[in-house]
C-alpha cells in the first residue's frame, strides 16, 4: 500500500470525521421527511427497518410536482428535479441511443412525478419542517 504524506493523511482524517456528521445530518432529515410527509399523495422510498439511510436527497414521488415546485421556489427553496426524463441528460436523441418510450411507460411516468428534498448540511431541521408544511399545504389545497 502507499502512505500519506502526514499532512494528506491530517485532511483525510477530518474530511473522514465531517462525513460522519454529514451522513448522522443526513440520517435526522430523512427520518423527519418520513415523519412529517405523511399524506395520502405523497410516495415515499421504502427499506427494511434495521436500515437506517443517511441518503444524499430524500426522493418522493407526488401527482402534483409542478404545483410543488412553483410554491417552493416562490417561498426560495430549492429542490431537486433532475430527473424530468427518463434518460439523461435531458435533451438526448432517444433514437440514437435505441431509447423506445412506448416500452417504458412507468418510467415516463415516474420521471414526472419524482423529486428530491435536500438533506445537506445547509438545511436545518426547521427547514425540513418548513418544506414539508409547504408541500402539504399545495396538496391539501389542491384536493
Amino acid at each position: 500500500g502507499h502512505r500519506l504524506p502526514n499532512a494528506l493523511a491530517i485532511l483525510a482524517y477530518r474530511q473522514w470525521k465531517k462525513r460522519e456528521r454529514f451522513d448522522a445530518h443526513r440520517r435526522a432529515l430523512t427520518q423527519l421527511y418520513q415523519q412529517e410527509l405523511q399524506h395520502p399523495s405523497i410516495t415515499h422510498p421504502h427499506w427494511t427497518k434495521e436500515a437506517d439511510p443517511a441518503l444524499l436527497r430524500y426522493p418522493i414521488r407526488i401527482t402534483r410536482r409542478d404545483q410543488v415546485f412553483k410554491a417552493t421556489t416562490s417561498a426560495h427553496i430549492q429542490l431537486g428535479d433532475w430527473y424530468t426524463s427518463p434518460l439523461a441528460p435531458e435533451g438526448i436523441n432517444e433514437h440514437a441511443v435505441g431509447y423506445d418510450r412506448s416500452k417504458t411507460p412507468s418510467a415516463i411516468t415516474l420521471s414526472k412525478e419524482t423529486f428530491n428534498l435536500p438533506t445537506h448540511i445547509n438545511i436545518s431541521e426547521s427547514d425540513t419542517k418548513k418544506i414539508c408544511t409547504l408541500i402539504k399545504d399545495v396538496l391539501d389545497q389542491a384536493s
